[in-house]
């Protein structure tokens, strides 16, 4: 993935066993398992339940273009009801 501080390298690794589908994200050495792997036509969600997080992409050709969604909440620090805070941070992979 390329992004404007250069190029970030990670790998998606997916694979399905009987009628289960497995992933996971790897930064170099270090993996984490996705808690949820979810194919549909042409696209896939991948999700991170310890980090609140999605992945949302769909095949193109030799690529995948999708989102990433993330949630937070920060519970210590909450004065009240805690708010909600985000962002989606949109990607192109290519192999």
């Amino acid at each position: 993935m390329d992004i404007a501080g250069g190029e970030l390298r990670f790998g998606v690794r997916i694979d399905r066993r009987g009628s289960e589908w497995r992933g996971e994200l790897c930064n170099g050495s270090r993996c984490q398992t996705f808690s949820a792997v979810r194919p549909a036509g042409d696209s896939v969600v991948l999700e991170m339940a310890d980090y609140a997080a999605t992945i949302t992409a769909r095949l193109a050709g030799d690529s995948l273009s999708g989102t990433y969604r993330v949630s937070w909440l920060d519970f210590p620090k909450a004065d009240g009801t805690p708010g909600f805070e985000g962002f989606q941070f949109i990607v192109n992979w290519g192999f």
